[in-house]
């Protein structure tokens, strides 16, 4: 589960990243790849798991992306 929850943390720091580093979208696609595969890595373990990742992202994200335009 921890590999999990720190793939998906990476995903949420490349995505604030992306809004501070001017990568092309390079970050911002391996942010969605790392966000998308701890989902998927997830929901291998237990629906009920993915499905508080997948909150957890639909939550987060926006949030983070909001957050990081404002600053």
């Amino acid at each position: 589960m921890t590999p999990i929850l720190l793939l998906f943390g990476l995903g949420l720091l490349l995505i604030v990243a992306e809004v501070f580093i001017p990568s092309l979208g390079v970050l911002g696609l391996l942010a969605s790849l790392c966000i998308i595969g701890a989902v998927v890595w997830a929901f291998t373990i237990s629906n009920a798991f993915g499905g508080q990742v997948l909150l957890a992202a639909a939550v987060f994200v926006p949030l983070l992306i909001a957050l990081a335009f404002k600053l």
